[in-house]
């Protein structure tokens, strides 16, 4: 018995009753369903014409029943048991007392359950006497039977409340010859009806190669069945909207207009594909203005198109799910014949077993993709093969897990690897996991072994192969999932070596470790604590550690402690704590941390003393720079005024120096000259200590540098490491800073004598090179394509590994230990050459040293040394000048020794005077000095002006700030000529000579 059996129906003297007790007017026999027809052998009806029960004692009544060849059973009118005959226990397989306990409901199979309560519910209720049911009951042994049961009530004498009489017999056999007969004689209609159109139709579509092809032959199958005018072809689309959407596949007879109408349907459109979607029942408009379920856009589209009848059925696959739909349509009203509609109900089983083909294979393609997706990005080793065991199919992280490409179809991985068991013996091949799981079936899990790749190096990792069965349960190939452990055994092996040396670290650290109970005090004798303060147990016991702090400290320690207590979290504190051993407090870091019990309380204390006297000392130190920082800051500020005035002292001695003074006074000009340059060396003493110089770029030949450091760097270098110099054999000349290059190389040379401690060689290489072209090895180059002179400084060493390369530019990375370095020399060395408009390089292998590659813009050499142009100013020749400057003496200085020379000087107290004295109709001129700091107007924004004003005419700046300072203010750009004072009266003529001549270049001091 299955539970699939069709639907029961019953039979009553007034009628025929469905499962669900509803009365229904039987129809003839012949066209009767089964469940609703008359039984073959009509039961007799015990009772049927009277209303009692004949008296009679029980045992009577129960011989009477169990005489009777039918099941048959009492009941009360709730449907519970009284007695049964044996024939009706071995139809049901319960006994008379488990009967007893039972009602019929619990017999009835769920699907019939509320049928035969109903008809019950009609007999308690009076409303019929009898009636007559097949239905589905299930035995105690689980099975299904169909039964038919025909019960009626029985009065008892004398007030007795009534009873229910049920015979029974099983009616299984008939039931299922019934349903055999329907489904032949409805498969033998079938085949009758489809013979001569679908069988040519079939014979089609298996000529057809393409899927579109196939489609169109459906729907014109479909189009001549029906005798139809139009037709429709369409597939659903789940991820189209919140259920998905119908896809028009193909059709017939369409305007273009409702070909994009009918494009795509949802399930709520008003057309009949969208209530066959909505429903998953074939859905006919047999006059479409008439149809209530199409709606009036949908109504106009149709019309629009001279469409007035449609159908659409559904295409449901054998899982329920919708797949398309077939719709036909005709120009005139029409009511498809049923004879149509089995046939196209057969072409639709057609069109469906294709989708479900289709579907089918697009979806193993989906799956199969995924997989292989899935599969690939996994991080750990994935292989498949076949069943004996040759690779299909690997992931990348197989491959750099192999160290090898494998060969698809040959590659037997377990082969040609070599591997090992955990205790270093060889494994054979014939026992690796992914053989044995093949060969024996099943799974096998938790197995360590380690596989040596061909480079020589050893992986530790876990194997889950598994085999792969088809639906018949042979083996078809297996999949093997490589977990590589490697880390995780070193990290076992680390963690086991970092235990042991965690427990020498506690027993030779000079940190003081010590454990407190949880109000704070030492219940027990700490050994490290007593070692460095010197306090004995007696005197370190309980509180008496904070004896051992330093007093001012000492109340700051208690409050962090007292805070930490009560919140229960981290302490810590900073101070001064004697140090017994060198008979002086020293400074420490305090931390503990609380052990919390399961309630929240706090256990014990786990705490740390670090000395940090030297972390100190250094911040000291740092504070020290900070101080020093300022100076440079003041001397800045000082140097402006000091300038000026030096400026003014050193040019009105040099004026005394040329007059006609006694031989007395002469010597007291040359000792306030003297004081004045030693004042001004001074001045820039403290520049240079604060930083606060203007380093300016020259024409610098990188051969004749290095020629000139060679001795330098090979005492810096010491005996064991030699200096080879391979330099080009013309000149490299660059523009740059000759003591930025040198500070540059010196920085190179330094890091390459730490990289050979046991000695070594270091090259130093120049060549000229034209960018682009295929220099190797050329590092991160981000140049303009041009000329370059080349500088490689490449060391023997120990080399850099990856991660060391990735961040050797990085300010403050630094690999030597701590107090060695502080990580800022490879990163000035690279601003240097980037501010030097260039680049930089570096090639690094562990072991096989070092090689950085340095990129200088190739200077213009001929240009430097070219010519210079004649101007008004030359050499015996008066030229116009404007003076700048809002220091009346340094003014007037200035005035002074220029009117001397020759010029013709225009005097201005700031930028501002200056553009109006210019302003003036008929002023020529030839060369502007202006003050950088000026009020109103600095010479920075005057030079703006003439550069807009008048190009042809320079500026010559000066300034006694600092160049730095000027910049970082924005009073000065770097590259503009420029004079420091204090200068000299010659200084001053001999620069502005220069600047008339054209012998200046951008840059030059």
């Amino acid at each position: 018995m299955v539970d699939s059996i069709e639907p029961a129906g019953a039979v009553g003297s007034s009628g025929v009753v469905d499962r669900a007790g509803t009365l229904v007017d039987p129809e003839p026999a012949a066209t009767a369903p089964d469940e609703f027809r008359a039984p073959p052998e009509p039961l007799a009806h015990p009772s049927r014409n009277t209303r009692e029960l004949p008296q009679a004692s029980a045992g009577g009544v129960a011989d009477l029943l169990d005489a009777s060849p039918l099941g048959v059973a009492l009941l009360t009118t709730s449907g519970r048991f009284l007695h049964a005959n044996d024939t009706f226990c071995a139809l049901t397989g319960y006994s008379l007392l488990e009967l007893r306990a039972m009602d019929c409901a619990m017999l009835t199979h769920p699907d019939d359950r509320a049928g035969m309560q109903r008809l019950l519910d009609e007999l308690a209720a009076g409303r019929r006497a009898n009636f007559v049911i097949e239905k589905r009951d299930r035995r105690k042994d689980g099975a299904v039977i169909w039964v038919e049961h025909s019960v009626s009530v029985a009065h008892g004498s004398d007030g007795a409340p009534p009873h229910l009489i049920a015979l029974c017999r099983e009616i299984t056999d008939r039931k299922q010859s019934e349903e055999a007969l329907r489904r032949t004689e409805a498969q033998l209609e079938a085949e009758l009806a489809s013979t001569a159109l679908l069988q040519e139709i079939s014979a089609q579509l298996l000529g057809e190669q393409t899927e579109q092809a196939v489609y169109e032959k459906i729907l014109d199958a479909a189009v001549s069945i029906m005798h139809a005018d139009f037709g429709s072809m369409q597939r659903y689309h789940p991820e189209r909207g919140p259920v998905g959407e119908l896809k028009l596949l193909a059709c017939r007879g369409f305007s273009p207009e409702a070909e994009q109408f009918w494009e795509w349907v949802r399930p709520d459109s008003g057309c009949s594909c969208g209530a066959a979607f909505r429903t998953r029942e074939r859905a006919v408009a047999a006059e479409i203005e008439r149809c209530e379920f199409i709606v009036r856009e949908d109504r106009a589209a149709y019309l629009r198109a001279g469409i007035h009848a449609a159908q659409s059925t559904p295409l449901i696959a054998r899982d329920g799910s919708l797949l398309g739909m077939i719709s036909t349509h005709w120009r005139a009203p029409h009511e498809p014949s049923k004879n149509e509609l089995r046939l196209l109900d057969i072409l639709a089983r057609q069109a469906t077993d294709l989708l479900e083909r289709t579907k089918s294979e697009h979806l193993l393609r989906m799956s199969e993709r995924r997989f292989r997706e899935m599969i690939d990005a996994l991080p750990a080793a994935v292989y498949t093969t076949d069943a004996e065991g040759r690779l299909t199919h690997f992931n990348p992280a197989a491959v750099e897990f192999s160290g090898r490409v494998p060969e698809l179809g040959s590659d037997r991985w377990c082969v040609s690897w070599k591997m090992y068991r955990p205790d270093g013996t060889p494994l054979p091949h014939d026992e690796c996991p992914m053989a044995v799981a093949l060969k024996e079936g099943r799974l096998l899990r938790g197995i360590e072994a380690i596989a040596e790749r061909p480079d020589g190096t050893r992986i530790w990792f876990i194997p889950y192969p598994t085999p792969v069965r088809d639906a018949e349960g042979r083996i078809v190939g297996g999949i093997n999932m490589l977990v590589d452990i490697t880390e995780r055994k070193q990290g076992e092996s680390a963690l086991q070596a970092s235990e042991e040396r965690h427990r020498a670290l506690v027993s030779a650290t000079a940190s003081i470790v010590w454990t407190a109970a949880p109000d704070g005090s030492f219940a027990a004798p700490q050994i490290s604590w007593e070692e460095y303060t010197g306090q004995a147990w007696d005197a370190h016991r309980w509180f008496g550690w904070t004896e051992a702090i330093h007093a001012e400290d000492r109340q700051a320690f208690m409050l962090a402690w007292s805070t930490a207590r009560e919140r229960r979290s981290v302490y810590e504190a900073r101070g001064r704590l004697w140090c017994a051993p060198l008979s002086q407090y020293r400074h420490v870091v305090a931390r503990a941390a609380p052990v919390l019990n399961g309630d929240g309380s706090v256990q014990e204390w786990i705490g740390m003393c670090t000395d940090v006297e030297v972390q100190w000392q250094a911040e000291e130190r740092l504070r020290d720079v900070e101080r020093i920082e300022s100076v440079g800051r003041l001397a800045g500020g000082v140097a402006h005024e000091v300038n000026n005035q030096m400026t003014v002292v050193l040019g009105c001695a040099d004026y005394l120096l040329r007059s006609d003074l006694a031989l007395a006074d002469l010597a007291d000009v040359k000792h306030i000259r003297q004081a004045a340059e030693r004042s001004a060396a001074i001045t820039q003493q403290l520049l240079a200590f604060g930083r606060r110089q203007l380093l300016r770029p020259d024409v610098v030949d990188l051969n004749a540098l290095l020629t000139d450091m060679s001795t330098v760097l090979q005492r810096s270098l010491g005996p064991d490491i030699a200096i080879e110099l391979r330099l080009a054999p013309s000149a490299c000349s660059v523009m740059a800073d000759a003591g930025q290059v040198q500070q540059v190389v010196i920085n190179l040379v330094l890091n390459a004598r730490d990289a050979m401690p046991q000695g070594g060689t270091l090259r130093l290489e120049t060549k000229q090179v034209l960018l682009p072209d295929q220099e190797p090895g050329s590092g991160r180059r981000e140049l303009r394509p041009g000329a370059y002179c080349l500088l490689t400084v490449s060391d023997t060493g120990c080399g850099m590994d990856a991660a060391t390369l990735g961040h050797a530019f990085e300010p403050f990375f630094t690999t030597k230990p701590f107090g060695q370095g502080n990580g800022l020399g490879l990163s000035s060395v690279y601003g240097t050459v980037k501010q030097s408009g260039g680049d930089i390089g570096v090639e690094s292998e562990p072991g096989l040293g070092t090689t950085f590659k340095l990129y200088f813009p190739k200077a213009d050499t001929e240009a430097a040394s070219g010519q210079p142009t004649t101007r008004a100013g030359s050499p015996g020749q008066s030229a116009a000048l404007l003076v700048a400057e809002d220091d009346v003496a340094v003014r007037s200085m200035i005035c002074r020794a220029l009117r001397d020379a020759g010029h013709r000087v225009i005097e201005a107290g700031d930028g501002q005077e200056a553009i109006e004295l210019l302003g003036e109709a008929g002023l020529s001129l030839d060369l502007v000095i202006a003050d950088v700091a000026m009020p109103r107007m600095g010479g920075l924004r005057l030079s703006e002006y003439l550069a807009q004003a008048r190009p042809e005419v320079p500026t010559l700046f000066i300034s006694g700030y600092p160049g730095s300072d000027m910049i970082a203010r924005g009073l000065f750009r770097d590259g503009l000529p420029f004079l420091a004072k204090p200068f000299s009266p010659d200084a001053l003529v001999m620069r502005v000579r220069q600047l008339l001549e054209g012998r200046v270049r951008t840059g030059d001091r």
